[in-house]
């Protein structure tokens, strides 16, 4: 079975693949990663993403799921997929991030959609005792106005 994790950033999801592994031995996960590619390009992240570093990312997760299905592994987990990029590409769209267009979105969405046959299940990880504290956080450094 081939599992993938999803969700923000900084919730946990690396450290349940862990604490995954540790109980179910017979799983792995893929050797080079996308956070590979993100060290080896310098590739900006998140707010500071571009079309170009969404790409190479994308391309780079699809990759993952394609060598685990080309393997003779048939236990893999992932903590991010496709979903998760296409997630933060639409969000660069909705706040009009240059480059970011329909035609980059329709293009990511179909390359996404094919990689994610590749997949037997993605589970939504949501770490709430994390999230409560970072809602917190943002509550405490508010302006009173």
């Amino acid at each position: 079975m081939r599992i993938a994790l999803i969700g923000a950033q900084n919730t946990g999801k690396s450290t349940l693949v862990e604490k995954f592994l540790e109980k179910w031995p017979m799983y792995n996960r893929p050797l080079k990663t996308y956070r590979d590619i993100i060290k080896e390009k310098n590739l900006p992240l998140n707010k500071q993403g571009t079309k170009e570093s969404q790409r190479a990312i994308l391309d780079a997760l699809c990759e993952e799921l394609q060598q685990s299905a080309a393997s003779d592994s048939k236990f893999t987990i992932f903590d991010r997929c496709p979903v998760d990029n296409i997630a933060y590409t639409l969000w660069h769209y909705a706040k009009d991030t240059p480059g970011f267009d329909k035609e980059f979105i329709v293009t990511s969405q179909s390359i996404a959609s094919i990689s994610l046959k590749m997949l037997d299940v993605i589970f939504l990880y949501s770490n709430k005792k994390r999230n409560s504290n970072c809602r917190k956080r943002r509550q405490r450094n508010r302006p009173n106005i």
